[in-house]
């Protein structure tokens, strides 16, 4: 049985869906474009910045184009099990975009908001089905378990994304490391995901919830990316 047990709670009114300015310059939020698309595999996670659907794709240069499609491939095609949407609209794609060996969750998450716990349990719950069942057949030596489970939760992968891949899509992989690879620190945790995602995690809230829930001492904030400081949001 699952160590992650979800209670029943009553169905919550998702919040207001967030209305990004969709222009030729900027298909998506402000900022979409500059960020880096992602794919880079942390233990199996794939943070990345919300694909788009064609049509929304349309305006763009070849170059900076990133459909569903393209996700998919950068993050490993097939080796895809399980697909968390953090955004909170549903204008960018259609989820059946994916496959039907994809499982897609949706979280609809308010820009700059944190992750409800309850979500976050059913992450951590979704994320471990996901590499039980990827994991070899029964009948390895003893001495070879180890090795394999690593092996298969590494090549189970799970694509997270918000709208740009930094913020929400960071404090679900930090706290995915956190609780499933009880070797990994939290500031471990911090340092990989902005090596996978530069900046990494640069607001605050984010940051000091996630030291609140597993200790130590706040590190320093990364520098946010430019197009914050050119007064995008």
């Amino acid at each position: 049985m699952s160590a992650y047990r979800i209670k029943k709670k009553r169905p919550r009114t998702p919040p207001p869906e967030e209305a990004p300015s969709i222009t030729e310059e900027s298909p998506a939020a402000s900022g979409w474009r500059e960020s880096p698309k992602g794919g880079a595999a942390l233990h199996g996670l794939c943070a990345i910045k919300t694909p788009l659907k064609a049509e929304l794709c349309a305006s763009l240069p070849a170059a900076d184009w990133w459909t569903v499609s393209d996700a998919l491939q950068a993050c490993g095609g097939s080796a895809v099990g399980l697909w968390i949407d953090l955004t909170n609209t549903r204008r960018y794609y259609e989820p059946r975009e994916l496959p039907q060996s994809v499982r897609y969750l949706k979280f609809q998450t308010a820009g700059h908001g944190l992750i409800e716990e309850q979500a976050m349990l059913q992450i951590l719950h979704e994320i471990s089905a996901l590499r039980v069942a990827r994991r070899p057949s029964r009948g390895l030596p003893p001495e070879e378990v180890a090795k394999a489970e690593k092996a298969a939760s590494a090549a189970a992968r799970v694509v997270v994304h918000c709208t740009h891949g930094l913020n929400r899509t960071g404090y679900v992989v930090a706290t995915a490391l956190c609780r499933l690879e009880p070797r990994i620190p939290l500031g471990e945790a911090l340092a990989a995901f902005s090596e996978q995602r530069p900046p990494g995690l640069w607001r605050e809230q984010y940051v000091r919830a996630l030291h609140d829930t597993y200790g130590g001492a706040i590190p320093p904030l990364p520098p946010p990316p430019s197009w914050e400081h050119e007064g995008r949001k």
